[in-house]
């Protein structure tokens, strides 16, 4: 990898060297997103070339900077955790996230009421931080907060007397995103802030089911087309039949199609004999391609691939799963 390795020549040399994105790194490797072998590639290569990535290229957004240093002395914790493409630890870091990572407009305490409303309006928000004069965040005010104050009798003209009195929910980007699903559900929002409690991004109710809607619905593919294929194996083939097609390793602990996996899938079916005996009116290479394409899908979101499926994979699923659907039908 020649950028990597001029790189490590400018840092071992003492030059500097410019910050870049997640994203350019990845296109170094022919690569739109940090999929668990892309990841597991170049952790080998910055290995190789004696360096890292500061922050670490895995924990934050893909339109995010990194910085590349000398490569320091892993931890134990750290060799076990990173040693092994098989031992990949899951993003879904709340810093993964675009939102987490989009400078929040921001209020003061003395900002005009109108303003905050005019804010709001025009930008669709529901709620904006409330820094003080040192850019630190003290609280928030949201349309909440504004029909409370309102409701009360309290007609003021500032941004303090219609904030929440008490801080709102916060994380840093490095928390796990799950751990905010509860602040989030209770508040509509968390508040992103930096080392220095400074505001660097907003995380809402709308924000959270975007992102699991763009979890759910590969996993609800990939199970739909799991379960279709098995519907289509389990009457075609005995266990003695599938043990002897899928031989060792797959063999080994096969008793009935539902313990068959997208690899076993792919194994058995490549098989002439076997294959005569699923179909005789599709082309065997290309059917076993698509469950081949499905497993390394399936694998990656298994891996909580931080930056989600390609808009062309996740209709790669749409499309196989209704094939898989029809097939059915017309096996029936």
């Amino acid at each position: 990898m020649k950028e990597l390795k001029q790189i490590a020549d400018n840092i071992k040399n003492g030059k500097q060297q410019d910050a870049i994105s997640v994203r350019e790194m990845l296109s170094w490797f022919g690569a739109e997103r940090r999929g668990v072998n892309v990841v597991f590639k170049i952790r080998q290569e910055l290995k190789k070339h004696k360096i890292q990535t500061e922050p670490n290229f895995e924990d934050v957004w893909i339109d995010s900077k990194i910085n590349f240093v000398k490569q320091q002395s892993p931890t134990e914790s750290e060799v076990l955790s990173k040693d092994s493409e098989f031992e990949i630890i899951p993003g879904n870091k709340i810093g993964l996230l675009e939102a987490a990572n989009t400078q929040p407009q921001t209020v003061t305490k003395e900002t005009p009421l109108q303003k905050a409303i005019t804010i709001m309006m025009a930008e669709g928000y529901s709620q904006l931080p409330v820094i003080a004069e040192n850019e630190k965040l003290v609280g928030a005010i949201s349309w909440r907060t504004i029909a409370v104050a309102e409701k009360l009798g309290d007609s003021k003209e500032l941004v303090k007397q219609y904030m929440d009195m008490k801080l709102p929910n916060t994380a840093r980007k490095e928390e796990s995103l799950f751990k905010a699903i509860t602040h989030i559900a209770n508040e509509d929002f968390v508040i992103v802030v930096d080392d220095d409690y400074k505001p660097v991004g907003i995380v809402t109710g709308y924000d959270l089911s975007f992102q699991l809607q763009n979890l759910a619905e590969p996993f609800a593919l990939i199970a739909e087309i799991e379960i279709g294929l098995r519907e289509l194996v389990d009457p075609r083939f005995s266990t003695e039949e599938l043990k002897k097609y899928l031989g060792e390793p797959f063999g080994r602990k096969v008793e009935k199609a539902d313990d068959l996996t997208f690899g076993s899938y792919k194994h058995l079916l490549s098989s002439d004999e076997a294959w005569k005996k699923f179909t005789n009116t599709l082309d065997k290479d290309e059917f076993v391609k698509r469950i081949e394409k499905a497993r390394v899908i399936r694998n990656n979101l298994m891996h909580f691939d931080p930056d989600g499926l390609k808009d062309t994979e996740v209709a790669f699923l749409r499309q196989f799963a209704e094939f898989v659907r029809e097939l059915k039908h017309y096996t029936e």
